[in-house]
């Protein structure tokens, strides 16, 4: 099965989704 998929849970956001927001939040904070 998709590494994905083993943490997806319908009370969470996606594994993904965590990750893309980290992402934006690292981006928008200064070094």
């Amino acid at each position: 099965m998709p590494y994905s998929e083993q943490f997806d849970d319908p009370d969470e956001p996606s594994i993904s989704d965590v990750y893309k927001e980290k992402f934006h939040n690292m981006m928008d904070s200064p070094m």
